[in-house]
């Protein structure tokens, strides 16, 4: 499975975060933090917050 990983850091409750596609980039988002993207990347179930498919 291929992916990109961008590490928001920390982020107060509340702020809005923006993705942009351009071209061919992508067509999914999940937002998680490190404990659920390393599930995530391994197979495991795992819960997101804010999915976009």
């Amino acid at each position: 499975m291929q992916f990109v990983l961008h590490d928001l850091g920390s982020r107060s409750g509340g702020e809005i975060v923006e993705i942009r596609f351009s071209g061919s980039a992508g067509n999914s988002v999940r937002l998680m933090d490190s404990a659920k993207f390393n599930g995530y990347q391994n197979g495991y179930s795992h819960r997101c917050i804010g999915a976009v498919n």
